[in-house]
């Protein structure tokens, strides 16, 4: 897979998890906290919203054959 192809799959996974999120904004306190489905739509989406930022990060790194990061957070860092 080429080196734009690996981002923009990333980036698309990025975005329609960002879809997904603002879709959850239409529910009250209420309903988050009493239906356990919503929390953890939000959580997970989350989830892979990150990692596709830590995946795409990963990716510039071995491409630009910098050091290998200790954690994700030195990844965002580089």
């Amino acid at each position: 897979m080429a080196f734009d192809e690996v981002i923009l799959k990333r980036l698309e996974r990025i975005e329609e998890s960002l879809r997904r999120l603002e879709s959850m904004r239409k529910h009250t306190l209420e309903e988050f906290v009493n239906n356990w489905q919503i929390p953890d739509a939000v959580i997970r989406n989350l989830q892979v919203a990150i990692e596709g930022c830590a995946d795409i990060g990963n990716h510039l790194i071995a491409i630009k054959n910098w050091e290998t990061p200790e954690d994700y957070v030195s990844i965002i860092e580089c």
